[in-house]
């Protein structure tokens, strides 16, 4: 994916840049994981998607 990107997008990316995920459920999940440290609080609002 990342070496299609220059050509498509007229971009470059290392591949510490590039995230892939399998929807965007867990992009959203896996964001603050990524760019948060410990001890970060966060809040989360609801609805989340999920069922009750």
């Amino acid at each position: 994916m990342r070496s299609s990107t220059p050509t498509a997008q007229g971009t470059d990316y290392t591949d510490a840049e590039v995230a892939v995920g399998c929807g965007a459920m867990q992009v959203i999940f896996n964001a603050p994981f990524a760019t948060l440290e410990a001890g970060c609080r966060i809040i989360v609002a609801t609805p989340n998607g999920t069922p009750a």
